[in-house]
């Protein structure tokens, strides 16, 4: 690797104190979250780069992990070297497996998801209203600036699910809740 190349990569980095994580600020892997760090040829996950640049080469058949499990991190403090069993055992031990309960802080829900166009308010009044009958599913999503079926799946709590709320009975057979009665 020629000087540029850390050089580069560093630059991208929101590098904070020793424990913190430190952000990649870059481009980014669409479905897992992992930067993504253009090395002159294909997109290399930018915690491979990390590791590679305070380590050297990553042997074959192992994995870089994070301890964070904060999948932009580049942070070399967060990472270690592991097998791809190490890496579920890893996830296991901290409750990320798919027949675990889902960590709340691990995938982001409501306002936390960058794509929601509602907030936890929002959210609340449209329930509220439609409850009391003000507006219809289409005004509120007008409203809302959002779809119709987006709209009914909040009010059918398919979306931004409470245990609190209760389904109106104004849906009829259409209610989850009343299907099967």
């Amino acid at each position: 690797m020629n000087n540029i190349f850390p050089e580069r990569f560093w630059k991208k980095v929101n590098v904070k104190g020793e424990d913190d994580c430190w952000e990649w600020t870059a481009g980014r892997f669409a479905i897992s979250g992992y930067g993504a760090f253009w090395n002159g040829h294909i997109n290399v996950g930018s915690h491979r780069v990390s590791w590679q640049l305070l380590h050297g080469d990553i042997p074959i058949g192992m994995q870089i992990c994070h301890t964070c499990d904060n999948p932009p991190c580049v942070n070399p403090n967060h990472l270690f070297l592991g097998t791809a069993q190490d890496n579920s055992n890893d996830k296991w031990k901290k409750g990320r497996g798919s027949r675990e309960p889902v960590n709340p802080n691990r995938q982001a829900r409501g306002e936390r998801c960058h794509t929601a166009k509602l907030t936890q308010n929002d959210v609340n009044e449209i329930r509220k209203v439609y409850a009391e009958k003000i507006m219809t599913t289409d005004m509120l999503a007008k409203e809302y600036g959002v779809t119709r079926k987006a709209i009914k799946d909040v009010i059918a709590n398919r979306t931004w699910k409470s245990d609190k709320y209760i389904v109106p009975e104004r849906w009829g057979i259409h209610n989850p809740i009343m299907r099967g009665k």
